[in-house]
C-alpha cells in the first residue's frame, strides 16, 4: 500500500509537470506569469540595453523578501527566453519538492512512508499557494521544511546552516521568514543556551535586511488593512480558509467559466470533501493538543534509535501556536498580503505533517480523500492544458489597472463561487513574453525588486 501511495504522489507530480512544461505555452498559475514578466523586466534593467523598459520601470533599492523567483528567472533570461526561464524555475520547484518529500518520507524506521509523501504532495507541493502562483511562498515552504528536517530530525546545529537558510527564507517570503525567526528565537531560549552568541551572529545579516526593509515599508506609508467581521462572518471566513487547504480545486478558464460548469455533482462532491478534510485537520490538531496536555511526547514521528531528541518540543509547539493565532486573527489584507492568515495556516499544517503523527483513523481517511481527488486533479489540469493550446487571451485591456474590478467581472461569469483558482488572470503577461518585443504592461504586484516609475 505504501508503495502505491508513493506511486500516486509521483504520478501527480509527473502529470502536472508534463502539462505545465510541455502542453502549455507558458505555465498558467494565476500570479506566476506576472513574476515571469517581472523577472524579464529585472533582466532588462540590469542589462541596461532596453531604454523603453528603463523609462517605464526601475529597480527597488532596498531588500525585498518576496523576490527570489523574480531574481532567479531574471538571471536565467540571460541564457534562455523568458518563457523557458519560467519553465526551468517551475521545474526546479517540482524537483526540489519531490526530492525533499522522498527523503523525508524515507526516514521513519528506515521504511518508506508513502502516505506522508502523498499528503505533503497534495497539501504543500500542490496546495492552494501553488495554483495561486505564489511561487516565492512555495519555495519558502520548501526551504523551511528542509531546515526543520536538518535541525529537528537530523540534529544539525551549524551556524552556516542557520545563517544560510535565514537569507534563503528571507528572500523567499516574509511570512515564512517570520515563522523561521520565531522558531529560532525559542530555540535560543530553550535549546541552544550555550550557542546563543554564534546563533545570533548567524542571524544578524538577515536581521539587518529585515530592519532595512521594515524602515522602507514604514516610510512609504503602507499599513495593515483589517476588514471587520461579525462573529458569524469570522467563523465562516476561517472555516472556508481551512477547507481551502483540501485537495479539491476548481479552475476558472480564460472565459471566466468553471471547468466543472457542466458537472455540478462533481463540484458538490469536491466541495463536501474539502470540508471533510477541514474536520479531519481540526480533529488531528485537537488530538495533538490533548496528547501534549497529557505530557506525552510520543506524538512526534518516531525515527531511528538515537536520531531524534525531544528537546525541540517547545520550539515546535510555540511556533505552531504562533502560526495558528495569526491565522485566527489575520484579516483579508494585512500589510499588502492577501489573506495573510492562510499563509500562517499552511505553515502550521506543514509543521504538523513533518513532525507529528496522525491518529490512524484520521490518517486513513485523509489519505483516501487525497488519493481519490488526485485522479480528479490530474484529469482537470490536463483538460485545462489542452484547451490552453488554442487560446490564452483574457478580456482585460492593458490600459485597465483596476484588478479588483476585473476579478469581479471574472467571478460574475461562473456558477461556482468557492475553491476557485483563476489560472488565466495574468495570461496577458505570459502572452507578451512569447513575443520578440513584448508590449510593456504596468506591474500589478508591487512586492518585488522592480516597480513602476511614478
Amino acid at each position: 500500500m505504501q508503495k502505491l501511495l508513493h506511486f500516486i504522489a509521483l504520478s501527480i507530480v509527473a502529470t502536472v509537470a508534463f502539462c505545465m512544461l510541455f502542453l502549455q505555452v507558458f505555465p498558467i498559475l494565476h500570479d506566476f506569469p506576472e513574476w515571469m514578466y517581472q523577472g524579464w523586466i529585472f533582466a532588462e534593467l540590469i542589462s541596461g540595453d532596453n531604454a523603453a523598459v528603463a523609462e517605464r520601470f526601475q529597480l527597488v533599492l532596498h531588500p525585498v523578501p518576496n523576490s527570489i523567483s523574480q531574481i532567479s528567472m531574471g538571471l536565467l533570461n540571460f541564457a534562455v527566453s523568458p518563457v523557458v526561464a519560467g519553465k526551468i524555475w517551475l521545474a526546479f520547484y517540482l524537483m526540489l519538492a519531490t526530492g525533499l518529500w522522498f527523503v523525508i518520507s524515507r526516514q521513519q524506521s528506515n521504511r518508506f512512508d508513502g502516505a506522508l509523501h502523498l499528503l505533503l504532495t497534495e497539501f504543500i507541493t500542490f496546495g492552494p499557494g501553488f495554483w495561486n502562483g505564489y511561487i516565492n511562498f512555495q519555495f519558502g515552504l520548501l526551504f523551511l521544511a528542509l531546515y526543520l528536517f536538518l535541525v529537528v530530525w537530523r540534529g544539525v546545529r551549524s551556524y552556516w546552516v542557520i545563517g544560510g537558510f535565514s537569507l534563503l527564507i528571507f528572500f523567499s517570503h516574509a511570512v515564512v521568514f517570520a515563522i523561521f525567526v520565531v522558531f529560532n528565537l525559542v530555540c535560543l531560549v530553550s535549546v541552544w543556551r550555550n550557542q546563543r552568541f554564534g546563533t545570533i551572529l548567524a542571524l544578524m545579516p538577515s536581521a539587518v535586511l529585515t530592519g532595512w526593509y521594515a524602515v522602507n515599508k514604514l516610510t512609504t506609508g503602507e499599513t495593515a488593512i483589517m476588514f471587520g467581521f461579525s462573529p458569524l462572518q469570522w467563523v465562516q471566513y476561517k472555516a472556508y480558509t481551512l477547507a481551502k487547504q483540501g485537495p479539491f480545486h476548481n479552475f476558472i478558464g480564460h472565459n471566466g467559466k468553471s471547468t466543472l460548469e457542466d458537472l455540478p455533482l462533481v463540484y458538490q462532491a469536491g466541495f463536501g470533501l474539502n470540508f471533510l478534510v477541514a474536520a479531519i485537520l481540526i480533529g488531528w490538531f485537537c488530538s495533538v493538543s490533548w496528547t501534549i496536555l497529557q505530557r506525552r511526547s510520543d506524538t512526534f514521528f518516531r525515527l531511528e534509535a538515537g536520531s531524534y531528541s525531544n528537546v525541540f518540543l517547545m520550539p515546535v509547539l510555540s511556533t505552531i501556536g504562533v502560526a495558528v493565532v495569526v491565522f485566527l486573527v489575520g484579516g483579508q489584507n494585512t500589510f499588502g498580503v492577501v489573506n495573510i492568515g492562510e499563509r500562517f495556516l499552511i505553515i502550521a499544517l506543514l509543521m504538523l505533517l513533518l513532525l507529528f503523527q496522525i491518529p490512524k483513523i484520521l490518517r486513513k481517511s485523509l489519505v483516501l480523500v487525497c488519493a481519490v481527488l488526485s485522479l480528479y486533479t490530474v484529469s482537470v489540469i490536463f483538460a485545462v492544458s489542452k484547451g490552453s493550446l488554442k487560446i490564452y487571451s483574457v478580456e482585460r485591456s492593458a490600459e485597465i489597472n483596476d484588478l479588483q474590478q476585473y476579478l469581479g467581472d471574472i467571478y460574475a461569469n461562473t456558477a461556482h463561487k468557492h475553491f476557485n483558482h483563476r489560472l488565466f488572470i495574468y495570461a496577458d503577461r505570459g502572452v507578451e513574453l512569447t513575443h520578440e518585443i513584448p508590449v510593456l504592461l504596468a506591474i500589478d504586484l508591487p512586492t518585488s525588486v522592480v516597480e513602476n516609475r511614478k
